[in-house]
Order: C-alpha cells, then sequence, then structure tokens
C-alpha cells in the first residue's frame, strides 16, 4: 500500500461525494483529524471549490459515480487544474464502502 503523507501547512481536503449522509460521515472523520473538509456534491461544486482553494489544499477524495459525470472525469479535470495552478495534491477515489488511493502526494 503506498503511504500518503499530507503537509500540515495545508488544511483543506477536498470530498466530492453526491450522498449527503456519507458526505457528513467522512466529513466527521476528516474533521477528527484537524483538517477542514469542504464538501461538494457536483463536479461543477468541486472546480469552484478547487479553484478557490487550492493553496491550501492537502487531498482531494472523490466518490465514482456522480450526478453530472463520473469520478474519473472529476479527477481528470482537476489534475488539469493542478498542473496550470502548479500545485500537487492527492487525489483518493471513493467507492462504496472502500476508499483506493490514487495517487500519492508528491514530496519536495
Amino acid at each position: 500500500p503506498t503511504e500518503i503523507v499530507l503537509k500540515p501547512e495545508k488544511s483543506n481536503i477536498l470530498l466530492l461525494e453526491d450522498d449527503k449522509g456519507v458526505s457528513s460521515v467522512v466529513s466527521h472523520f476528516i474533521s477528527e483529524e484537524h483538517f477542514h473538509p469542504l464538501q461538494a456534491f457536483t463536479i461543477k461544486e468541486a472546480i469552484g471549490l478547487f479553484q478557490e482553494n487550492y493553496q491550501s489544499m492537502a487531498a482531494v477524495i472523490v466518490d465514482s459515480e456522480l450526478p453530472d459525470g463520473k469520478g474519473s472525469d472529476a479527477v481528470e479535470l482537476l489534475q488539469k487544474m493542478e498542473i496550470d495552478l502548479q500545485v500537487k495534491v492527492p487525489f483518493l477515489s471513493l467507492s462504496g464502502n472502500a476508499i483506493h488511493i490514487q495517487r500519492a502526494l508528491y514530496k519536495d
């Protein structure tokens, strides 16, 4: 398994999950780890939150199926933004009850 090391100066975790119940539970666990969850329920919302908060983004967690597209589409769009904004953020894929690491955080 790949270990993800989150940088302490990056306090936000973007959670893209359309199920409000699941989003609430995952957000609770994020908060318990002293990170600030940014909840998005659509890809469009996630893009806006990423643009507004990319400098303090510790990670992005993405559901596999969303109302406005697939999670893989969202990851692709956000990774393009990541390149344009010159930031490196780990992406995790959320599917059902399991979280799979898509890409680990780059170390400086």
